[in-house]
């Protein structure tokens, strides 16, 4: 684990990140903790396809993941002056439906990766600042202190250094 802290440029670059092959092996054995072989493998398969329609990386889909839910197909929704909810913690989005396991779990994702119809996901905030890291923290807390990006502006002060150990391929206790 290192403590990442600064702007974007003191974080690793995607060329330096563990390939989503060896991130998703490290992160379906943690998802096993809540979530069926089923769900995991759903999860599994929703991601590619919704990096391929928002034009997101693949790894940072799954990482975000892992940071808002640890995969848990059943988290509960957060509050933060908006209604956060599904794997991705998503502005208003969809929960889990376990009468359609399969279709909630990709509209989770897509909610998160693409936005709802209530507010914004992780591509806006990457084509507004075409840098993971800073879109992670707008993202997260809705602000980015350019020059600091482990200021929570709000939010959770250690997300995008988490992120960054994520991606790195990096595990933790607690995580």
């Amino acid at each position: 684990y290192v403590d990442y802290s600064g702007p974007a440029s003191a974080f690793p670059s995607p060329a330096q990140w563990a390939s989503y092959a060896t991130l998703w092996a490290k992160n379906a054995s943690l998802m096993s903790f809540s979530d069926s072989p089923s769900e995991i493998a759903l999860i599994g398969s929703s991601i590619p396809l919704v990096a391929s329609e928002s034009n997101l990386d693949a790894r940072v889909i799954l990482c975000i993941i892992m940071q808002e839910s640890g995969g848990n197909v059943r988290v509960g929704n957060t509050f933060n002056g908006v209604v956060n909810t599904g794997i991705m913690q998503a502005f208003n989005g969809s929960s889990f439906n376990p009468a359609d396991p399969a279709g909630s779990i990709l509209q989770m994702i897509r909610d998160g990766a693409m936005g709802t119809t209530n507010g914004p996901g992780l591509k806006q905030a990457w084509e507004e600042f075409g840098n993971y890291y800073e879109a992670a923290r707008k993202y997260n807390s809705g602000s980015v202190d350019r020059n600091q990006l482990n200021n929570p502006l709000g939010a959770t002060a250690g997300y995008v250094r988490d992120l960054a150990n994520r991606l790195m391929g990096h595990t933790w206790a607690g995580m």
